[in-house]
Protein backbone atom coordinates (compact mmCIF):
# COMPACT_ATOMS: atom_id res chain seq x y z
CA UNK A 1 0.00 0.00 0.00
CA UNK A 2 1.59 3.30 -1.27
CA UNK A 3 1.14 5.57 1.75
CA UNK A 4 1.61 9.27 1.68
CA UNK A 5 3.68 11.60 3.92
CA UNK A 6 2.07 14.87 1.80
CA UNK A 7 -1.63 14.50 2.21
CA UNK A 8 -4.45 15.84 0.17
CA UNK A 9 -5.93 17.34 3.73
CA UNK A 10 -2.42 18.90 4.35
CA UNK A 11 -2.56 20.36 0.93
CA UNK A 12 -6.20 21.97 1.85
CA UNK A 13 -4.53 22.94 5.17
CA UNK A 14 -1.53 24.76 3.28
CA UNK A 15 -3.60 26.22 1.08
CA UNK A 16 -5.88 28.08 3.64
CA UNK A 17 -2.08 29.64 5.21
CA UNK A 18 -1.58 31.13 1.57
CA UNK A 19 1.29 28.31 1.51
CA UNK A 20 0.59 26.19 -1.29
CA UNK A 21 3.39 26.42 -3.21
CA UNK A 22 5.50 25.33 -0.19
CA UNK A 23 3.56 22.02 0.69
CA UNK A 24 4.48 21.47 -3.75
CA UNK A 25 7.87 22.29 -2.75
CA UNK A 26 7.41 19.72 0.01
CA UNK A 27 5.89 17.14 -1.65
CA UNK A 28 7.84 16.55 -4.77
CA UNK A 29 11.38 16.38 -2.81
CA UNK A 30 9.71 13.64 -0.79
CA UNK A 31 7.12 11.29 -1.25
CA UNK A 32 6.48 12.84 -5.39
CA UNK A 33 10.10 11.80 -6.04
CA UNK A 34 10.39 15.02 -8.44
CA UNK A 35 13.01 17.20 -7.64
CA UNK A 36 13.30 18.45 -11.31
CA UNK A 37 9.98 19.51 -11.04
CA UNK A 38 10.74 21.05 -7.30
CA UNK A 39 13.29 22.84 -9.00
CA UNK A 40 11.89 24.37 -11.35
CA UNK A 41 9.19 25.91 -9.48
CA UNK A 42 11.60 26.88 -7.26
CA UNK A 43 13.51 29.08 -9.96
CA UNK A 44 10.90 29.79 -12.06
CA UNK A 45 8.53 31.71 -9.37
CA UNK A 46 5.29 30.39 -11.02
CA UNK A 47 1.87 31.79 -10.73
CA UNK A 48 -0.13 29.21 -8.53
CA UNK A 49 -3.88 28.47 -8.98
CA UNK A 50 -5.38 27.27 -6.10
CA UNK A 51 -5.53 23.69 -5.24
CA UNK A 52 -9.51 22.67 -7.49
CA UNK A 53 -11.14 19.31 -8.09
CA UNK A 54 -10.47 18.98 -11.93
CA UNK A 55 -12.05 16.47 -14.26
CA UNK A 56 -9.69 13.64 -14.83
CA UNK A 57 -9.96 13.89 -18.77
CA UNK A 58 -9.24 17.13 -19.07
CA UNK A 59 -5.56 16.49 -18.17
CA UNK A 60 -3.02 15.77 -20.16
CA UNK A 61 -0.24 13.04 -18.98
CA UNK A 62 3.09 13.27 -20.41
CA UNK A 63 4.30 9.95 -19.30
CA UNK A 64 3.02 6.79 -20.09
CA UNK A 65 3.84 3.70 -22.35
CA UNK A 66 2.10 5.16 -25.78
CA UNK A 67 3.51 6.62 -28.69
CA UNK A 68 3.90 10.89 -28.45
CA UNK A 69 4.34 10.76 -24.96
CA UNK A 70 7.23 13.12 -23.45
CA UNK A 71 8.67 10.54 -21.39
CA UNK A 72 8.34 6.86 -22.34
CA UNK A 73 8.00 4.25 -20.16
CA UNK A 74 7.78 0.59 -20.49
CA UNK A 75 4.15 -1.02 -20.95
CA UNK A 76 5.20 -3.47 -17.52
CA UNK A 77 6.54 -1.15 -15.70
CA UNK A 78 3.26 1.26 -16.24
CA UNK A 79 1.07 -1.09 -15.78
CA UNK A 80 2.80 -2.20 -11.99
CA UNK A 81 2.90 1.22 -10.88
CA UNK A 82 -0.68 1.58 -11.80
CA UNK A 83 -1.71 -1.50 -11.09
CA UNK A 84 -0.04 -1.17 -7.18
CA UNK A 85 -1.59 2.47 -6.94
CA UNK A 86 -4.74 1.19 -7.75
CA UNK A 87 -4.65 -1.13 -5.08
CA UNK A 88 -3.96 1.20 -2.75
CA UNK A 89 -7.39 3.04 -4.19
CA UNK A 90 -9.25 -0.07 -3.22
CA UNK A 91 -7.75 -0.12 0.53
CA UNK A 92 -8.53 3.25 1.22
CA UNK A 93 -5.29 5.44 0.41
CA UNK A 94 -6.11 9.27 -0.41
CA UNK A 95 -3.72 9.98 -3.31
CA UNK A 96 -1.89 14.22 -2.69
CA UNK A 97 -3.24 16.00 -5.40
CA UNK A 98 -1.80 15.90 -8.91
CA UNK A 99 0.32 18.82 -10.89
CA UNK A 100 -0.73 20.53 -13.78
CA UNK A 101 2.23 23.40 -15.37
CA UNK A 102 2.47 24.92 -18.61
CA UNK A 103 6.40 25.54 -18.33
CA UNK A 104 7.07 23.02 -21.95
CA UNK A 105 3.77 24.40 -24.10
CA UNK A 106 0.37 23.47 -23.18
CA UNK A 107 -0.75 22.35 -19.95
CA UNK A 108 0.54 19.38 -18.80
CA UNK A 109 0.00 17.12 -15.76
CA UNK A 110 4.22 17.44 -15.03
CA UNK A 111 3.38 15.07 -11.28
CA UNK A 112 0.79 12.04 -10.78
CA UNK A 113 0.19 10.48 -14.00
CA UNK A 114 0.64 6.91 -12.68
CA UNK A 115 -2.10 8.45 -9.93
CA UNK A 116 -4.40 9.80 -12.94
CA UNK A 117 -4.39 6.46 -14.42
CA UNK A 118 -4.73 4.21 -11.40
CA UNK A 119 -7.86 7.43 -10.68
CA UNK A 120 -9.19 6.57 -14.14
CA UNK A 121 -9.19 2.92 -14.36
CA UNK A 122 -10.77 3.38 -10.50
CA UNK A 123 -13.85 5.21 -11.79
CA UNK A 124 -12.67 8.61 -10.56
CA UNK A 125 -13.97 11.49 -12.89
CA UNK A 126 -12.25 14.40 -11.21
CA UNK A 127 -9.71 14.76 -8.66
CA UNK A 128 -7.73 17.76 -6.53
CA UNK A 129 -5.17 19.43 -9.07
CA UNK A 130 -2.92 22.34 -8.39
CA UNK A 131 -2.13 23.91 -11.42
CA UNK A 132 1.62 26.12 -11.87
CA UNK A 133 1.73 28.60 -14.72
CA UNK A 134 4.93 30.24 -15.96
CA UNK A 135 3.37 33.56 -16.41
CA UNK A 136 0.20 35.30 -14.51
CA UNK A 137 -1.21 36.26 -17.89
CA UNK A 138 -1.24 32.54 -18.74
CA UNK A 139 -3.23 31.54 -16.14
CA UNK A 140 -6.20 33.54 -17.67
CA UNK A 141 -6.97 30.85 -19.76
CA UNK A 142 -7.79 28.59 -17.38
CA UNK A 143 -9.21 30.86 -15.03
CA UNK A 144 -12.79 31.84 -16.76
CA UNK A 145 -13.31 27.15 -17.41
CA UNK A 146 -11.85 26.44 -13.62
CA UNK A 147 -14.63 29.07 -12.53
CA UNK A 148 -17.57 27.91 -14.54
CA UNK A 149 -16.13 23.95 -13.62
CA UNK A 150 -16.43 25.39 -9.93
CA UNK A 151 -19.86 26.56 -9.90
CA UNK A 152 -21.84 23.80 -11.85
CA UNK A 153 -19.92 21.32 -8.91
Amino acid sequence: MNEYKHTLTEAFLYQRNGALFQWAQDYLRTDGNNEKLADYLDEHNPTTIELIEFPLSKLVRIIGPEDGLKFREPQDVWESRVISLKQSIKKGVKFPPLIVTDFWGDLQLSDGSHRHEALIRSGFKKYWTIFFFSKPEKSTSIRQPVEQYKRNY
